[in-house]
C-alpha cells in the first residue's frame, strides 16, 4: 500500500483539485484508490 498525501496550510491552492484529478488517473490505470478530504473549516467569532 503507498499513502500519497497533499498538503498546503494556504487555501485555495488546488489542493482538492489536485487530488481529484490524480485518483481518477491513479483508477483509470486500475490502481485501487480512497480518497479522504480532511476539509476543517475554524470559525472564529469575536463579540
Amino acid at each position: 500500500m503507498q499513502v500519497i498525501a497533499i498538503v498546503n496550510e494556504k487555501g485555495g491552492t488546488a489542493k482538492t483539485t489536485t487530488t481529484v484529478n490524480l485518483a481518477a488517473c491513479l483508477g483509470e490505470s486500475g490502481q485501487r484508490v480512497l480518497v479522504v478530504d480532511d476539509f476543517t473549516v475554524f470559525i472564529y467569532f469575536q463579540f
